[in-house]
């Protein structure tokens, strides 16, 4: 019923409702929503549409990585998609994987595209600052013992352990604390600890924990801004 209706529908001008402006087509959602018939339905119906991007030049193989649906995206890579494509932020489909803490298909993109592991995004972001920020140890785990480099910086000198710290990840924090506890103390490059990018997001638990391991809560930027200063900042004081 759903797909006599589908085949009514303009499906290169369809997007998300009225408001947004991802331009996101219908294959994108049927694979950000891991429906691998409906994928094959459109596909097989409309093959030009295998091809689409969104505003911020994400295929769909990108959503089928950020779902971690393996049999989804080697349907589309077997149907032509082009597993090193880009996003406009030169994002892999590894970093994708990486940043919404999908283990097998990480797991799947490495040992297929084993370059792929040290492929960096326009921050030079490599897969394991992705993995660091979507909290799931299991998958930066994987990508260390792949020999990715742990103590790997952004183009903001950020580490693993900052870009945890951003996102609030507290089990991932505690884990690079404890593999790596000199991280604790890098900044990057305005002079920034975790602690000050912790506050700025806002996590006490992490923030906590962090001080706990011997951060020094008094610890300042170059511009001299505190951690409190940071969590005024991001508003952040309730």
């Amino acid at each position: 019923m759903a797909l006599n209706i589908i085949r009514n529908w303009n499906v290169f001008t369809f997007c998300l409702p009225k408001g947004t402006s991802e331009e996101e087509n219908l294959l994108h959602s049927a694979c950000i929503n891991s429906k691998i018939e409906m994928t094959k339905y459109l596909v097989e119906t409309y093959p030009k549409i295998l091809h689409e991007t969104d505003n911020a030049k994400t295929t769909s193989a990108h959503h089928a990585a950020a779902a971690g649906n393996v049999a989804l995206l080697t349907y589309l890579i077997d149907r032509g998609t082009d597993p090193w494509c880009r996003t406009s932020e030169e994002e892999t489909l590894l970093h994708r994987a990486c940043i919404h803490g999908k283990l097998e298909m990480t797991k799947y993109l490495v040992e297929t595209y084993p370059k792929m592991l040290h492929e960096v995004e326009n921050g030079k972001r490599t897969p394991a600052h992705h993995a660091a920020a979507g909290g799931n140890v299991a998958v930066l785990s994987f990508l260390i013992d792949r020999d990715t480099e742990p103590w790997s910086r952004t183009s903001e000198q950020e580490t693993l352990l900052h870009r945890a710290c951003i996102h609030g990840k507290l089990e991932m924090t505690k884990c690079l604390v404890e593999t790596y506890p000199k991280m604790l103390h890098e900044v990057d490059d305005g002079k920034r600890t975790p602690a000050h990018h912790v506050s700025a997001g806002g996590n006490i638990a992490v923030l906590t924990n962090l001080i706990d391991c011997g951060t020094d809560p008094w610890c300042r930027t170059f511009e001299e801004e505190t951690i409190l200063h940071k969590a005024r900042i991001h508003c952040m004081l309730k």
